[in-house]
């Protein structure tokens, strides 16, 4: 009876310290539009390219694919498609949960438009205190290398835009 006792307190006590599992994270759709800007500035701005870059330990993962007709952007695209100065490059969407930091997961994205360009590299959306989407994309044009690496604090609901002299993202995370 004591043995029965300590066993069932025993599993209570490791399922308490196991890890969330995803059916227990809130989720979220992420939604990413990549531009490409046709009259990049040609500041200071500018860095060179390094193409040594850490691999990541993140694993990597395919989240669900958000249908494109539940796409929130889909006007900007648009609007975007219609300026001289920009060209929307990609549009996509996908639904994933809120993973803590070490629990955090890429998504690997690759996109090669009927111009030739491409956009590679992965997207990291994590959630503890606040929202967090970090970005590590590559655009290449004609052989030329464009890097944006960067990661920002995410209120979910609103569009946020991160840039670079040469392309930038728009992105919107909603909780569901």
């Amino acid at each position: 009876m004591l043995l029965k006792r300590l066993t069932g307190l025993l599993l209570l006590l490791v399922a308490a310290t196991t890890p969330a599992q995803d059916t227990d994270l809130p989720k979220y759709q992420v939604e990413i539009l990549v531009v490409r800007n046709l009259n990049p500035s040609t500041g200071s701005e500018l860095f060179p390219l390094t193409l040594e870059r850490e691999e990541s330990k993140l694993p990597a993962e395919n989240f669900i694919a958000t249908n494109a007709a539940e796409l929130e952007l889909t006007d900007m695209v648009g609007k975007i498609g219609r300026s001289r100065n920009f060209r929307p490059l990609s549009h996509s969407g996908w639904t994933q949960p809120g993973f803590g930091r070490d629990e955090a997961r890429r998504k690997i994205f690759l996109r090669t438009m009927r111009t030739g360009e491409t956009v590679s590299g992965h997207v990291v959306l994590t959630r503890e205190r606040y929202l967090r989407l970090a970005l590590d994309l590559t655009l290449e044009v004609d052989g030329e290398l464009f890097r944006l690496e960067t990661q920002r604090r995410m209120i979910s609901r609103q569009v946020h835009y991160f840039d670079s002299p040469h392309f930038g993202v728009i992105a919107k995370i909603t909780p569901l």
